[in-house]
């Protein structure tokens, strides 16, 4: 076994164990407890024990002994031998014990290092948690670059066959092996961009989006060139207005060596965060451009687009789909279908690879589960959806309750809405009780009122009508049908305030429909997130099992 080939070369088991510390950059505290775990494990195994085994190393002594305990049982309820030992037994040796006490056997090594089996478990069970710990070690001193954009040397670079479908085959990237400080990391091929072309040797720029998920990969860091925070990382490097979050990133997109939509906003009214991330002459996308290309065709940079962020999902639709220009927009959250209405520029709005429909349609939070952007030409196609104008979108907005001023009685009427049940509403939309200030009524002091009637010629002005003298009968149904004019128009204006209301209330309750909507496409998505991360780690495990195996 290689440690005793050590152990004659070092001429102690412990200097083995300070060598393989220095190599691995582990604390030899540490590596002393992985061999004290390996012994144990490796002395259940040969000895085919269930009971508790402790390591005792004696590094003054050069010794290491096994202290293996049994319980005590009365000979008539002994029946595991592997953990227990009978009372009549324990008496011929230890006259002391009794039933319930433990008694301990004690082991040398030099018992087991003739032992293959023994030699051999140690060795598999050391060097599984050596790699383990080692491991731990590169997370606590590499932590703190999840996030970032580093760079590290190629070491080799792996391609295979790729069949477009016209039927010609091409080279692409299977994977790069990179050498990043003292470790290593896999970039594989779907992670890199279509122009990458590595050379060993040379440097390049990777994302860490964190590390690999299983502790056996041979690759510390998950890394990527396509994420779309690749290109976050770079707006915060290099302008200061996003750094100190005087402008947010609310959103990012990207089709990887074509395009990235980049959704930005500013709650200083004297920022415009459009003009903070453009910079002078474009210079600062230029520059986030140019960092982004390694190799290839540097004439080809991907687009980087800015667009402002608005809250409102259909005012936001316009700004998403720039720089194409769209006549009037529909969103249809029921059957999950966007639709925009242009004016004779369908490819426009499709952009390059489709690149243009594809971020904004990410940028909205339309999931998988939706359809893709719809698009219609005015000049040619006569169709029965409602377009709605940027002005009407913006005029509608501005009446639009926010989610959270939801009130109970809107929950009902939400719920028959969107054909789901009440409760399922009430956990995605914040409800509030609505707040009913009572009106103060002013304190009147009340007096008694004299009222001197003046002198008139003719009837008492102060007398009711049918009792004042002197008034024709044409007279009093004149004044009749005034008051009844004034009362009709009172009740025409409480009709109108009514039916207001009411217009009001279904455009609120329309807005937290669309809300809601967005909200469950976005959760949908994340769950399609997730479960396509767990994919992709396991096939990074599958890939990096049949790594070890060919490069062992």
């Amino acid at each position: 076994m290689a440690t005793r080939k050590k152990q004659k070369e070092l001429g102690s088991f412990f200097d083995y164990l300070r060598l393989v510390s220095k190599d691995e950059k582990v604390d030899y505290e540490r590596t002393l407890g992985i061999a004290k775990e390996a012994f144990e494990s490796a002395y259940r195994k040969v000895n085919e024990l269930g009971n508790e085994v402790v390591a005792n190393i004696d590094e003054e002594n050069d010794s290491i002994t096994f202290d293996c305990s049994y319980l005590v049982m009365e000979d008539d309820d002994f029946g595991d031998d592997a953990k227990e030992f009978p009372l009549s037994e324990v008496l011929e040796i230890d006259p002391s014990l009794k039933a319930g006490d433990y008694y301990h056997e004690y082991h040398n090594l030099n018992e087991y290092t003739k032992s293959d089996i023994f030699s051999r478990q140690f060795e598999i069970i050391f060097q599984q948690r050596l790699k383990e710990i080692k491991k731990d070690v590169l997370l606590d001193k590499y932590r703190n670059i999840v996030g970032t954009v580093i760079r590290g040397k190629v070491i080799r670079v792996e391609y295979q066959d790729y069949e477009k479908p016209e039927g010609r085959f091409e080279k692409r990237i299977k994977f790069v092996e990179i050498r990043i400080d003292d470790t290593t990391a896999n970039l594989r091929g779907i992670q890199c961009l279509p122009s990458d072309k590595f050379h060993e040797g040379e440097e390049i720029s990777v994302f860490v989006k964190g590390f690999s998920g299983s502790a056996k990969s041979f690759s510390l860091f998950d890394i990527s060139r396509t994420d779309p925070d690749f290109v976050r990382y770079y707006f915060n490097d290099i302008i200061p207005e996003v750094k100190t979050g005087k402008v947010i990133i609310k959103a990012i997109s990207r089709v990887p060596d074509v395009l990235t939509k980049v959704a930005v906003y500013s709650d200083d009214p004297y920022i415009d965060p459009y003009v903070a991330c453009i910079g002078v002459n474009s210079e600062r996308v230029k520059s986030i451009q140019k960092r982004l290309i390694h190799g290839g065709d540097t004439n080809k940079e991907e687009k980087i687009q800015v667009i402002r962020w608005k809250e409102n999902i259909e005012e936001f639709f316009f700004e998403a789909l720039q720089p194409a220009s769209i006549l009037g927009i529909n969103i249809d959250y029921l059957n999950k279908i966007p639709s925009v209405q242009v004016y004779n520029n369908e490819s426009f709005v499709y952009g390059s690879k489709k690149s243009n429909v594809k971020t904004a349609k990410e940028l909205l939070g339309f999931g998988d589960d939706w359809a893709d952007i719809q698009v219609f030409d005015s000049a040619k196609t006569s169709t029965q959806i409602q377009f709605k104008t940027l002005e009407q979108v913006k005029t509608e907005a501005s009446k639009v309750r926010k989610t959270n001023e939801i009130v109970e009685e809107d929950i009902p009427n939400l719920s028959e809405f969107l054909n789901v049940e009440e409760t399922i509403v009430e956990e995605e939309v914040e409800v509030i009780e609505p707040v009913v200030v009572e009106e103060e009524k002013p304190i009147i002091e009340v007096k008694e009122e004299v009222i001197v009637q003046p002198k008139v010629e003719g009837p008492n002005i102060y007398e009711p009508i049918n009792n004042r003298p002197g008034r024709s009968e044409e007279e009093v149904n004149a004044e009749l049908a005034r008051l009844k004019a004034e009362k009709e128009t009172r009740k025409k204006e409480e009709e109108e305030r009514k039916a207001k209301k009411i217009a009001e209330d279904n455009a609120r309750r329309q807005a937290a429909a669309e809300v809601l909507a967005r909200k469950k496409a976005e959760e949908e998505e994340n769950i399609v997130d997730e479960e396509e991360a767990l994919e992709d780690i396991e096939e990074e495990e599958i890939e990096e099992d049949e790594y070890e195996e060919l490069y062992e």
